[in-house]
């Protein structure tokens, strides 16, 4: 009786359910003249914005499942809904001609797809439309696009609860016949969607789709309670394919891990805590679709992925988790890895601290197996020749095995990589006239040589040397040498170095960072870096007096950044940065020139140490980790509050010369992790720990209201004050949490992330472009709090061209504030399987610890709760000056205008972020402006005086008069005047000062 209910509810409504009741708020959808099964939405606008703002709005294309019609997205379903009031125009397509419900096969649905969306993309006059697929209408595409016409029209992909691999209940059904056949279960749909048949599909359409580079993105159900259909489909899917662990949940009619795709060129948008019915939902999934096309509409469009999935398509495989270095040698880049760097930091706190994260980690499908884990940790080093596109692996790090013994004198044995990672990488020149490529190698031994320590060595962190690329050697490290026994020297009592961290080559001389796991620690250096053992020496004091990260040459100095993690010393001292000319006794000399953290006195603000470090311009730029800042020391040691909280120093008061408080304005910019310059631009990428949100069931609604800050943030900026967003959301990618390598190269910069603990690292090269119709607005500039108080008023320089500007703005919120909103309220199942709205108080509290229970625990939900609980609650009014961590809730267009300025009274007691995009007489959009926060936290003296060559404090033409008045004169003539800081006074000092005049067009006040 159970197996007949079950098929005779699949008979009625295999993948999508057809149900009464229309859409209220908006407009039935228009049938199409020439193809009665399109159907068109309402063009959206907004009573505020002009009455045509939606008539170029980003086009959305509906593709129902098995058993569906275009109705489904609007008949009981708010979809429609949600995307009118998203701005966006859409088309909702039924697969059959009549309207029916579609059970026909793949490749007739996506014959009809092919009549279809050209006719779509002429009726809107679209080049590209992002298409949404529920089920089977996610496959149904997939078959469309391998007509290329098909695939030039799309520019992402979205798909729900859709059986990428196929689904075990289709297998059911036709393992049983005599049950199917009458019920009417065996038709094309069905037969195409058996495991193997989309095997089959999947290893013809994966490599076009691959090529294509065409992003893809998948959500998936968790659950299958909820509708009495999935009550029994979901009973007979989990008996088919049994276990805890995510991948096996099931919405009734698919798993989890078969609606992946290949992660080469799909990621894993969310797994929601809802069934298959329920998945495909306005309120359940439209948020987080619309978060990712905002940010793929407002990211700039210069990088390709050249690599992705941890270099799976050349041979690689996801393991490689971070690109961890990266180096331009010998006419190539060079690029070194981490092997599952993620999960190994979750291991180092499980055996140093006691938690359970890992376990966590495998059972929500994040982390692998201990065994896999184990035969997977073999370091590499990739290749990649930009002029014909070739990535070769050149290296890989042997395993060993280590026999050690306890303090209680049991014998361990312990298989391992001998490198886990490669974290630095420097080019040296030898005495003997080589050029080698130095890489530093970071061990395992935080995971498998913990406190108490046994009574034989660990291996200790390598060093590796090659002069062609091709063949490496080791530096040697013989025991009872320096070098050899690095790896036996204790940091602390409880600590030991397990990395090469920072490699720099100054003097003529190599100098690395030597750090534990966690990456702080000292100095060593030698002239003569090939012969190790005794050659090398440590140069720094202890850490405990001086822990250093990073290190940049300067001004004829090497520069370094110190500090501990809050972790490492609850006090947080702050962050230091120093300089030496490495001369002299040893411990060389290191001079003072920022600390205490930059003089932040306030403790909730003060960062704790230093992350990243680039020259640019003639000054040196450092950013921490957070609470984030970026600071810029200029040549006489002089320095600027670039981003952060306004403070006291000894050397005055220092505003943010950007405007920008912590983090660009967002919390989950956890760390300014690295920089670089290509000359034209600074580049500073993040660390994004808003992705920890991503698929957690309990936090569900924190998940939805954050869904477009997934993955890292990338900015830039051409003359370190005004920067632009090129991306907020990973890219392409949002399970990339961080960029972990910034290269320049003769092609362009190269960008490696830190990859989700699954899906694998990428690399993104910089080819240039904007992708923007015409230019963008340029010089957007808001006004400072001393001047407007608690307003908005933004200028910017007008477009040739242009007809009218769009501005976007995202407002701020603390959680606490967020906590307390009524749509906000986070829903927690506690121990007696209830579910309960808990407050931040609460989860600070320590309340629901237990979802961090490897026994009873949620297998998502424990980081997010460990990184709520790091983010202090301030018990003062939430202000503009009074919080360290605040969040953006999403871009949204406020307004349109044919001026180049725009006031508005602050919408909240926060900064807001902005930014201008141009509309041409076609009603083509520019990518987006500078971005600006306002009211700014600049003191606009500070700024000013930097190119008030004439001293009349402002910037207009007068001053680039002056300096065009000095072109092609050295520096000394008037070095205020050298703005790009090259030594010599050029048109370009010109061009640079433009983009600060304190008026439109550089005017005269």
């Amino acid at each position: 009786m159970f197996r007949f209910k079950a098929a005779v509810y699949m008979s009625l409504l295999l993948f999508t359910v057809v149900m009464t009741g229309t859409v209220g708020a908006v407009p039935n959808p228009t049938q199409d003249s020439t193809y009665p099964n399109v159907f068109y939405g309402s063009i959206p606008a907004q009573s505020h914005l002009p009455a045509d703002v939606g008539l170029n709005a980003p086009v959305l294309a509906f593709i129902h499942g098995v058993s569906g019609t275009a109705m489904s997205w609007w008949v009981n379903n708010n979809m429609y809904q949600k995307a009118y009031d998203g701005g966006f125009r859409t088309v909702f397509i039924s697969l059959n001609p009549d309207n029916t419900p579609n059970q026909e096969s793949i490749a007739s649905n996506a014959a009809m797809l092919q009549t279809l969306l050209p006719h779509i993309a002429t009726h809107y006059g679209v080049q590209e439309m992002y298409v949404i697929g529920h089920s089977k209408g996610g496959v149904d595409i997939q078959g469309a696009m391998l007509d290329p016409g098909i695939a030039d029209l799309v520019r992402a992909v979205f798909t729900i609860s859709s059986p990428h691999q196929g689904t075990e209940l289709a297998d059911w059904a036709y393992d049983n016949p005599v049950i199917s056949e009458p019920l009417n279960l065996l038709n094309p749909a069905v037969k195409d969607l058996q495991t193997e048949n989309m095997a089959a599909f999947r290893s013809k359409v994966d490599p076009i789709l691959n090529n294509y580079g065409i992003p893809f993105y998948t959500i998936s159900g968790t659950v299958y309670e909820g509708h009495p259909i999935t009550e029994i489909t979901g009973k007979i899917l989990k008996a088919l394919v049994p276990g805890v662990i995510k991948s096996k949940s099931n919405d009734g009619f698919v798993t989890v891990s078969r609606t992946w795709l290949p992660d080469t060129y799909a990621s894993e948008l969310d797994a929601i805590p809802f069934n298959h019915f329920h998945t495909d939902s306005g309120g359940t999934t439209f948020q987080q679709i619309q978060g990712r096309i905002r940010g793929l509409e407002f990211a700039f469009k210069e990088f390709d992925r050249v690599a992705s999935a941890g270099f799976s398509d050349f041979g690689g495989d996801s393991h490689n988790s971070w690109i961890w270095s990266a180096k331009w040698f010998n006419g190539a880049l060079y690029v070194g890895t981490g092997r599952e760097i993620e999960c190994t930091s979750l291991l180092v706190s499980d055996v140093n601290t006691g938690t359970s994260w890992y376990t966590l980690k495998v059972l929500g499908g994040s982390c692998p197996d201990i065994n896999t884990y184990l035969n997977s940790l073999q370091a590499e080093i990739w290749r990649y020749t930009p002029s014909d596109g070739e990535w070769r692996r050149v290296y890989k790090s042997p395993n060993l095995s280590i026999s050690n013994t306890d303090p209680q004198g049991n014998l361990i044995s312990y298989n391992t990589a001998r490198d886990i990672g490669y974290r630095g990488m420097a080019v040296f020149e030898e005495e003997n006239g080589e050029t080698a490529l130095y890489i530093g190698g970071v061990t395992s031994g935080a995971v498998f040589d913990p406190y108490p320590f046994g009574q034989d060595g660990f291996p200790p962190p390598r060093l590796l040397r090659t002069t062609d690329g091709i063949n490496f050697s080791e530096v040697p490290q013989d025991p009872n040498t320096f070098l050899g026994e690095i790896g036996n020297t204790l940091i602390d009592e409880k600590t030991k170095f397990r990395s090469f961290r920072s490699l720099r080559v100054y003097n003529g001389t190599l100098f690395a960072t030597l750090s534990d796991f966690i990456g702080s620690g000292v100095i060593i250096a030698s002239a003569n870096p090939s012969a190790g053992n005794d050659a090398w020496q440590q140069v720094s004091p202890p850490r405990e007096e001086f822990p250093v990260w990073i290190m940049e040459v300067f001004n004829d100095y090497l520069y370094v950044a110190t500090g501990l993690t809050e972790q490492q010393d609850p006090t947080n001292p702050g962050y230091g940065v120093y300089k030496t000319k490495a001369s002299g006794e040893i411990p060389y000399t290191f001079i003072p020139v920022v600390e205490n953290g930059g003089y932040q006195s306030q403790e909730a603000f003060r960062s704790p140490n230093g992350l990243s470090i680039a020259e640019f311009n003639g000054q040196l730029y450092m950013g921490t980790n957070r609470p984030t800042e970026l600071i810029r020391i200029n040549p006489d040691d002089t320095w600027d509050l670039v981003v952060g909280e306004p403070r006291d120093t000894p050397d005055g008061h220092k505003s943010p010369i950007s405007g920008f408080g912590n983090g660009f304005c967002n919390g989950f910019n956890g760390h300014f992790w690295r920089m670089a310059s290509d000359d034209d631009y600074l580049y500073l990428g993040t660390w994004d720990w808003s992705t920890m949100f991503m698929g957690t069931a309990p936090l569900f609604l924190l998940n939805r209201a954050f869904t477009e800050q997934y993955g890292f943030d990338l900015y830039r900026s051409a003359d370190g004050i005004h920067w632009d967003m090129m991306s907020l959301s990973g890219m392409t990618t949002p399970d990339s949490t961080g960029v972990r390598s910034l290269e320049p190269t003769p092609y362009g910069m190269m960008l490696g992330t830190a990859g989700g603990n699954r899906l694998g690292a990428s690399v993104f090269q910089n080819i240039g472009g904007e992708g923007g119709a015409f230019p963008a607005p340029e010089k957007l500039k808001a006004a400072t709090i001393s001047e407007v108080g608690q307003a908005t008023q933004l200028t910017w320089d007008s477009v040739p061209g242009a007809s009218r500007y769009f501005l976007y703005r995202t407002t701020l919120i603390a959680l606490e504030e967020l906590f307390k909103q009524s749509d906000a309220n986070v829903e927690l199942v506690d121990k007696n399987g209830d579910v309960v709205n808990a407050t931040l108080d609460d989860i600070v509290a320590g309340k629901y610890d237990y979802l961090c229970d490897g026994i009873v625990g949620d297998t998502t939900a424990c980081a997010a709760l460990q990184q709520l609980q790091t983010m202090p609650v301030s018990e003062e009014a939430v202000t503009v000056a009074t919080h360290p961590f605040l969040f953006p809730v999403g871009y949204q267009l406020i307004a349109v205008t044919e001026n180049t300025t725009y006031s508005e009274s602050a919408p909240t007691d926060l900064q807001s972020i902005y930014f201008v995009r141009a509309e041409n007489s076609v009603g083509d959009l520019s990518v987006p402006s500078n971005i600006v926060a306002a009211p700014s936290k600049a003191n606009p003296s500070d700024v000013i005086a930097k190119g008030d060559l004439d001293g009349d404090g402002d910037i207009d033409i007068d001053d680039i008069n002056v300096i065009k008045t000095l072109a092609n004169q050295p520096a000394s003539a008037n070095p205020d005047a050298d703005i790009d800081g090259d030594g010599i006074i050029t048109v370009m000092d010109a061009r640079m000062l433009m983009m600060d005049c304190t008026l439109p067009r550089c005017a005269r006040p």
